[in-house]
């Protein structure tokens, strides 16, 4: 892991374990999902492909992925197996936050949530999006859930790019729910 994606990983922990704080979910358990995240987030498109096949990782939409070559969508998946396997990371609710932490998930945990948007609204990242949802963070997850969600989705469409059907599952739930 490369200094700059230490720093990142390392603000999400700390951000994450005080989401946890405030909202009633297991600090141990945010921190550990914060700091391992990203573990797999610099490794070439190949590595990932490779490392889900050889381990048969289990990917939502893998064969989507590959189809449109957007292998750095794995890293979370990848990063929770990996840190399971070494013993980093052994409560299952823990591995699944990693897992979900980008591409969301239709029926997000309280710790998932808290991970999602510790990663969007770090401390270390500066849009002003991120800094939105970090005010919001303290007092409404749900809340900064769908802002982190929704600027996200923005994001993507804006370019053109391809939306994984769990981002739009999450997307739809957190719609749903707020009807």
């Amino acid at each position: 892991m490369s200094a700059p994606r230490l720093r990142h990983s390392l603000s999400v922990a700390r951000w994450a374990g005080e989401l946890a704080r405030l909202h009633g979910a297991d600090p141990d358990q945010a921190v550990r999902a914060g700091l391992l995240h990203d573990w797999a987030k610099e490794w070439s498109p190949a590595r990932l492909r490779g490392y889900v096949r050889k381990h048969g990782v289990s990917v939502p939409g893998l064969n989507l992925i590959l189809e449109h070559r957007r292998e750095g969508l794995l890293h979370g998946y990848v990063s929770a197996h990996r840190a399971g396997r070494r013993g980093w990371a052994g409560a299952p609710a823990t591995r699944a936050a990693m897992a979900r932490h980008t591409l969301g998930h239709g029926r997000m945990t309280l710790l998932d949530k808290i991970l999602y948007v510790a990663d969007f609204s770090s401390p270390d990242r500066r849009t002003p999006e991120s800094v939105r949802v970090r005010r919001l963070a303290r007092r409404d997850l749900e809340g900064a859930l769908r802002a982190a969600a929704g600027y996200k989705i923005q994001w993507v469409v804006r370019r053109g790019g391809f939306l994984h059907p769990a981002t739009v599952a999450m997307w739809n739930a957190l719609a749903k729910s707020r009807a």
